[in-house]
C-alpha cells in the first residue's frame, strides 16, 4: 500500500511511503521513472515532510524525529520524541509537536541544535 504522496517543491518528484511490514520512504519522478527507496531501514517511518529546497526529508519513527537527504545519505536523529515535524519556509528550522512526556510545540535547528519549547502546554478555553 502506498501512503501520503507529496510533491517536491519543484514539482518534478514525489515522495511517499510504502507499507511493507514497516514503512519505507521512496522518491520517484512524476513520470514514474527513477523510483528509489530513500530510507530502506527496519524502522517504521511515518509523517514524511520534504524540505523547501527539496534536498532533505523529515520523518518520524517510534524513537524520534529524523532527517535524511533525498539520496538516502546523511541520516541523523534530531530528537528522541515528537511528531508532525515540518520545515520552516527557509528550511533552517523544524517545528514539531511534543508527546506525553515532552508536551508542547517545539522548534529545533535542522542540524539538531537549539531545541526550544515554544508553547509548553496549550490551554483551551
Amino acid at each position: 500500500q502506498w501512503i501520503n504522496p507529496v510533491f517536491t517543491p519543484d514539482g518534478e518528484k514525489l515522495i511517499f511511503m510504502k507499507d511493507n511490514r514497516h514503512n519505507d520512504i521512496f522518491i520517484v519522478n512524476v513520470d514514474g521513472s527513477g523510483i528509489a527507496n530513500v530510507t530502506n531501514t527496519s524502522r517504521s517511518e511515518s509523517e514524511a515532510s520534504i524540505s523547501p529546497n527539496g534536498s532533505q526529508i523529515l520523518f518520524v519513527d517510534f524513537t524520534g524525529i529524523f532527517l535524511i537527504d533525498t539520496t538516502g545519505a546523511n541520516l541523523s536523529q534530531l530528537t528522541d520524541f515528537g511528531h508532525s515535524p515540518r520545515f520552516s519556509p527557509n528550511g533552517d528550522q523544524i517545528v514539531f509537536a511534543g508527546d506525553w512526556s515532552n508536551k508542547g510545540i517545539w522548534i529545533i535547528d535542522n542540524d539538531g541544535s537549539n531545541l526550544v519549547n515554544i508553547v509548553e502546554e496549550l490551554v483551551l478555553e
